[in-house]
């Protein structure tokens, strides 16, 4: 399952982040190019703990980061409300991107099925 947030006036993405379900699950995000490749993405649901993923790699698509999703961050879904995703550019500036958990929890059943 995935989530995507668009930038309108620019017609680009601003943040993928994929759950995949398994034996495994994990998380994938994808962040805009030009981003300080050392500060990583964090992550964080409601005022909860926050979880520090560093970047795999970059391509012509974005920068992005693939974990082992965490059960303790996994459950996070399950329970909370928002997710956000903090990254920051390379000129310093930080930039937080809100995702709505809402269905999170359904949907995951779903995929776990499927699986």
């Amino acid at each position: 399952m995935s989530q995507t947030l668009v930038d309108q006036e620019q017609a680009r993405s601003l943040l993928v982040a994929r759950v995949f379900a398994g034996k495994q699950p994990s998380l994938l995000i994808q962040t805009p190019l030009q981003v300080f490749v050392k500060a990583g993405v964090v992550v964080q649901v409601d005022k909860g703990k926050r979880y520090a993923f560093a970047y795999e790699f970059c391509n012509t698509e974005g920068c992005f980061a693939g974990i082992p999703l965490p059960a303790s961050l996994l459950n996070s879904f399950k329970r909370g409300k928002t997710a956000v995703f903090r990254i920051q550019d390379t000129q310093g500036n930080q930039a937080g991107f809100d995702i709505s958990l809402k269905g999170f929890t359904k949907t995951y059943k779903e995929l776990m099925q499927k699986q």
